[in-house]
């Protein structure tokens, strides 16, 4: 669980920062606590591999967009509850850039992976056995059920078929 008062105590949110936070406090680590390792006024954290700020204190892990968002809504996330980037930058903490959302809703603002075909979240491309093309659209109700629907290319033409979708 979360302790939000004590990471207020130790963190300020700072748009100059580019994890969206500071040290409030100098911080140190070692056996009794003797080596220094930030200041007062330095960047919180690091970016890890999937793009997003991460910090520790007090040898627990935490994401820095979630803790901005606590922070400045006095709030404490449970795990099901995800922040999204609006802008889609994962790096891009600003507390205008950051929103409560769900996997559902977060899911939408995915970026494209490098391999789409079409170009468009959730419409693909497919074939059936008869060698016939056609779009498919599919997409998640906000209850979590999934909807989908295809326009063959036979019956509206490529172009429109993926217009459709």
């Amino acid at each position: 669980m979360v302790n939000l008062e004590e990471l207020k105590e130790v963190l300020l949110i700072s748009d100059d920062s580019p994890s969206g936070l500071v040290w409030k406090i100098d911080k140190f680590c070692g056996a009794n606590y003797q080596i220094p390792i930030a200041k007062v006024g330095d960047i919180v954290g690091w970016k890890n591999v999937r793009g997003y700020w991460e910090f520790k204190h007090k040898k627990k892990s935490y994401i820095s967009h979630r803790v901005i968002y606590m922070i400045s809504n006095n709030i404490v996330l449970s795990y099901d509850q995800q922040i999204d980037h609006l802008d889609g930058d994962r790096g891009n903490n600003k507390i205008s850039n950051l929103i409560l959302s769900n996997s559902v809703l977060n899911s939408r603002n995915k970026k494209l992976r490098d391999n789409f075909k079409t170009g468009v979240s959730g419409v693909s491309m497919h074939t059936n056995g008869s060698g016939n093309f056609y779009a498919r659209a599919t997409w998640q109700e906000l209850d979590g059920t999934e909807g989908c629907k295809t326009f063959s290319f036979l019956k509206y033409g490529e172009e429109t078929a993926m217009s459709l979708a």
